[in-house]
C-alpha cells in the first residue's frame, strides 16, 4: 500500500505518530520550515495475524523531501 501527500510545515518540527501514539511523547523531526513532499508505504500486511491484528512480517517506510512552491495562481 502507497499513499502520497505534499505537506506544509511552518513550524519546522514534524510530529510522526502511529494510530496508538500521544502526540506529547511521538517522535519530533526538526526540518526547514516549508513544503514538502510525504510518501507511507507498508509491506507484507497479508502477513499480519487476523485474530490479534499485531504479529506479522509487515513493516513500513516513511519518505520526506522538499517540493517546490505550488505555481501562484493566474
Amino acid at each position: 500500500m502507497q499513499c502520497s501527500a505534499d505537506i506544509t510545515c511552518s513550524s519546522g518540527q514534524l510530529k510522526v505518530l502511529g494510530c496508538t501514539d500521544c502526540l506529547p511523547d511521538a517522535f519530533t523531526l526538526r526540518t526547514l520550515a516549508g513544503r514538502y513532499g510525504v510518501a507511507f508505504l507498508s509491506f507484507g500486511l497479508g502477513t499480519i495475524d487476523p485474530v490479534g491484528g499485531l504479529l506479522g512480517d509487515d513493516s513500513y517506510a516513511l519518505h520526506l523531501w522538499s517540493a517546490a512552491a505550488p505555481p501562484e495562481p493566474t
